[in-house]
Formats: C-alpha cells, sequence, structure tokens
C-alpha cells in the first residue's frame, strides 16, 4: 500500500534535530498547513479547531501542554528551533547545524 505521507516524511527526516526543553508552548500559534499535513491532522484528531483567545494551537494538550500530535506535527511546528530565524527562547539548539532562513523557507513552499 502506497503511503501518501511519504513524501512529508523525507523532508522530515532532513531536518536537523533538536533536543527539545519542552518550554516552548507559548511558541505554538497559529501556523499554516499544507494540504496533505492538515488532512493528515484530521484524520488523527477529526476537525482542527482553531487557535484559542490566547492564539496558541489547539492541538496543545490542556493538561500537558505539550503537543498532542507530536509525531504527526506540521513542518511549520518542526522548523522551529531549527531555522536560524526561529530560534528557541530556551537554549534549544539543533544538531549538527541550523538552517538558513532561505533553505526554512524553501521547504515551507
Amino acid at each position: 500500500k502506497v503511503n501518501p505521507y511519504a513524501e512529508l516524511e523525507e523532508i522530515y527526516k532532513t531536518l536537523p534535530t533538536i533536543s527539545c526543553a519542552g518550554l516552548c508552548q507559548s511558541s505554538c500559534g497559529p501556523w499554516l498547513l499544507s494540504g496533505l499535513e492538515a488532512r493528515r491532522l484530521e484524520r488523527r484528531v477529526g476537525a482542527i479547531g482553531k487557535v484559542n483567545s490566547a492564539n496558541l494551537c489547539p492541538l496543545l494538550d490542556r493538561k500537558t501542554g505539550g503537543c498532542s500530535v507530536y509525531n504527526i506535527r506540521p513542518l511549520v511546528c518542526r522548523l522551529w528551533g531549527v531555522v536560524e530565524s526561529m530560534p528557541c527562547k530556551h537554549g534549544c539548539v539543533p544538531d549538527p547545524r541550523y538552517l538558513s532562513h532561505e533553505e526554512g523557507l524553501r521547504l515551507l513552499k
């Protein structure tokens, strides 16, 4: 069976890794999704919903503050902290390097 998300997974594999301290929930705000990413999330959680009054992502777990869809989170979320123009405010650093702003933009197109 063909995995409709295989192309997304290949893109995700090219990204630097980051050891997240789990303190960035206040940065999880409005985001743009590709149609494929939106369909993937909707298959998992149903209707995604809107950002809340604090302008935070509707997919944050209300109890833990963590991402409820972390393993299938969108590209823009994966880029947070690994693109030089979107550094982690809590000192987490990507390995092996930051992506340039231009590299991040190319991935989002």
